[in-house]
């Protein structure tokens, strides 16, 4: 029984190998979207680097691929999103027994970026059902499509003080406006380059995104002349970002995939190529590909794009997200099952 199973797991892999070699060379053969390969030149910042060795993890075991981080107003406890389909709640303002895990709401499917809002709800980009808005024990779906185009992968999100939603589609390419009091959503950009996270500056006049695969940030500014305008924040990055988040200081953090690798710079070089890749997931899934992403870490940086802090480590995957509260950076990784605390001090 044991050989039998051996030969029929690796008649799957052969298929599967085979169905991914002929969907790629299709897919390469026919673009007509980003024929050329684009620049990613590295960005060494090794006079900035600091590793991880010390980080301490808190709920071990208990938060199944945490995505992105919401601090709570009190600052005693974040919000994130799991595998599982739960929002769970981590008390962070102990030591020991008192680190604990709230299994605080079920959302299902896969919730994402998660966001605080101005009256303590909770605003969630879920991959199924698409922009919620989540209270203990409650659930309601705010939209779900905009310009006439149903969601396929909401990823980051922000919330302004008046309750204006901001967050992105990574799969449409889009940044999108959600405001509460018409209930109306607003495509704000499109043709984004896998836009993921997406952050407020501190007076709420522009936003920093982040394009994954092209290894930039662009600025779009909400307030003023430049209202609507777009600026590059950062690019170059020295690896692949997914999260953002503003702390109480003014440094955007900036969770920091994994570097790169030869696999990983091709499908980038080549977008048609790439998508196509982290299209058929259920061939081959790239995410948990140390062969395409390597190192992970987390960027520090300023409203100036001054960088401040570059956090990596050679043991770390798929960091997501990340904030400093006090002395301490809190970061995710979708390859882990707890947050992470590293003491700064």
């Amino acid at each position: 029984l044991r050989e039998a199973l051996q030969k029929i797991n690796m008649g799957v892999q052969i298929q599967n190998v085979a169905l991914l070699i002929v969907v790629c060379f299709a897919s390469a053969a026919g673009s007509q979207v980003h024929p050329d390969p684009i620049d990613l030149v590295p960005t060494p910042l090794k006079n900035y680097v600091i590793g991880f060795e010390k980080a301490e993890n808190i709920g071990f075991g208990l938060l199944p691929s945490p995505e992105d981080l919401a601090l709570d107003r009190e600052k005693r406890s974040f919000f994130t999103g799991c595998g599982d389909g739960w929002i769970k709640r981590v008390w962070i303002d102990g030591k020991g027994d008192k680190q604990r895990v709230e299994n605080w709401a079920f959302v299902g499917g896969r919730p994402l970026g998660v966001a605080l809002g101005p009256n303590q709800e909770l605003i969630v980009c879920e991959l199924t059902q698409g922009l919620l808005n989540v209270t203990k024990g409650k659930v309601e779906v705010l939209c779900s499509e905009a310009g006439g185009s149903k969601f396929k992968g909401i990823d980051g999100v922000d919330v302004s003080k008046d309750g204006v939603i901001y967050f992105t589609d990574a799969t449409l390419g889009m940044l999108i406006k959600y405001n509460p009091s018409t209930r109306n959503s607003t495509v704000l950009l499109t043709d984004l380059d896998y836009p993921n996270g997406v952050a407020l500056s501190a007076q709420e006049d522009f936003l920093v995104i982040c394009e994954t695969y092209s290894r930039r940030c662009p600025k779009y500014w909400l307030k003023g002349k430049k209202s609507g305008k777009v600026e590059t924040y950062a690019e170059k990055l020295p690896a692949y970002p997914d999260n953002v988040r503003l702390d109480e200081e003014g440094t955007f953090w900036i969770g920091l995939l994994g570097t790169l690798t030869t696999g990983r710079d091709f499908m980038a070089k080549y977008r048609r190529l790439g998508n196509t890749l982290r299209s058929v997931s259920g061939i081959i899934n790239p995410l948990k590909t140390k062969a395409i992403f390597g190192p992970a870490g987390i960027l520090g940086m300023k409203d100036n794009a001054q960088v401040i802090a570059f956090f990596s480590d050679s043991q770390r995957t798929l960091i997501s997200g990340g904030l400093k509260v006090g002395d301490s950076l809190y970061f995710v990784s979708l390859n882990e099952s707890f947050i992470n605390r590293l003491e700064l001090l």
